[in-house]
């Protein structure tokens, strides 16, 4: 299993307009501070799933020479985590998207043109993506009512956690024995 982190920026990413703080100024020279918003790539032997699809997809896909995922989960309906989305269109048709209702519900109402698949998961029920086990949970990031955090589990020889509470993301890899 490989993770690359795509983005890490906030809702407005680095730099923000019309800021000229030091971070900015370094930012918009680029350098080191320079960041997309926020998603995650994860690719196992079976395939590649994007956690959340920020404005800056296009971008991060092409870096990655991209031309296709086989699923998205998406955390929360915050723009900066769905509006990448439509960066599908004319590239890959009827993506699966995983989510709890509350959120696809949500977004729905701005992708629906675009026909994604949509499977509705319950918040601590484990589901399956690419032969990797996947488990949303509740965290608090206000306004959102429920956004969810992902536990991911994988085979490995030895179990370690990697917390990333920065973007709400807890991801766990354990040993499966089968």
């Amino acid at each position: 299993m490989r993770l690359t982190l795509l983005g890490t920026g906030d809702a407005v990413g680095t730099p923000k307009i019309g800021c000229n703080c030091p971070a900015c100024a370094d930012a918009r020279e680029g350098g080191k501070s320079q960041r997309l918003r926020f998603s995650i790539l994860v690719e196992s032997e079976q395939g590649k799933i994007l956690i959340d699809t920020s404005p800056d997809l296009r971008q991060q896909l092409l870096r990655q020479n991209l031309s296709g995922i086989d699923a998205v989960i998406w955390t929360h309906g915050h723009y900066d985590h769905y509006a990448g989305f439509g960066e599908f269109y004319r590239v890959q048709n009827e993506v699966n998207v995983y989510g709890i209702r509350e959120t696809l519900d949500y977004i729905d109402q701005y992708v629906s043109f675009l026909n994604p698949r949509y499977h509705y998961v319950k918040l601590y029920e484990p589901f399956e993506i690419i032969g990797l086990q996947f488990t949303l949970f509740k965290v608090t990031h206000p306004p959102v009512e429920t956004p969810a955090g992902e536990e991911l589990s994988s085979v490995m020889e030895m179990p370690a956690r990697l917390w990333l509470p920065v973007i709400l993301t807890r991801i766990s890899l354990k040993k499966v024995w089968s």
